[in-house]
């Protein structure tokens, strides 16, 4: 399964554009949905099986385990972004 990314707009156009640049699928949630709601973003990526990118600082909203998921099951997993290479673990 090809990695797939959902980027907050608390994190940047910038990095959307880049990871994009870089081959993969992403959405930027600013042209998806500006000023969408913390409840928006994590329901977009739980329904996409996207992996969210976010700045954000855990809160009660994404505290709740059953709407993350967990990307153990991708474990060895690399992405190359500018030249850098991400493990997902």
């Amino acid at each position: 399964m090809r990695l797939r990314f959902l980027i907050d707009e608390c994190t940047g156009r910038r990095l959307a554009i880049l990871i994009k640049e870089s081959g993969y699928d992403v959405i930027f949630v600013g042209d998806w949905k500006p000023s969408a709601t913390d409840e928006d973003v994590l329901r977009k990526a739980e329904e996409e099986h996207r992996i969210l990118i976010t700045d954000d600082k855990v809160g009660k909203t994404v505290k709740r385990s059953d709407t993350l998921k967990s990307i153990n099951d991708r474990s060895g997993e690399e992405i190359s972004v500018a030249g850098k290479n991400f493990e997902i673990s």
